[in-house]
């Protein structure tokens, strides 16, 4: 998306074949870094491609960059809905999804806590709504 080929070939810069365009990346913020990562070692091989890449949130990449087009592509740290699919499609956009990674969240509690022994998923959830 957004790269063309500078001889007409098949665009993925071998054979002396230049890369160039912009990309727009939106979405989720705990993908950001593997993003920022990837775009940047692109850049090194491909110096005249260049990367828009924000961190909207998943929902909020979909829904406000992704789906209206605005964007190339959306990360995502989850799959995306039914209803983002349909309005996808609704927009003329076949989204493609690649798994990339899987992430997790740890709560730790500091051991000089006293106050604390365990803590159960529902207590959590509360704590964060």
């Amino acid at each position: 998306a957004g790269c063309t080929s500078g001889n007409g070939g098949s665009g993925n810069g071998s054979g002396g074949e230049t890369l160039s365009g912009d990309i727009r990346i939106s979405g989720s913020s705990t993908v950001y870094p593997v993003a920022q990562e990837v775009t940047r070692q692109f850049a090194e091989q491909h110096s005249e491609v260049s990367f828009n890449l924000t961190r909207d949130g998943s929902g909020g990449g979909f829904n406000n960059v992704f789906i209206p087009g605005d964007s190339d592509m959306n990360n995502a740290s989850r799959p995306i809905t039914e209803n983002e699919l349909q309005r996808c499609r609704d927009n003329g956009i076949e989204p493609v999804e690649f798994f990339l990674a899987q992430d997790a969240l740890t709560v730790v509690v500091n051991n000089e806590a006293d106050w604390i022994d365990s803590i159960s998923l529902e207590e959590l959830r509360t704590i964060w709504s």
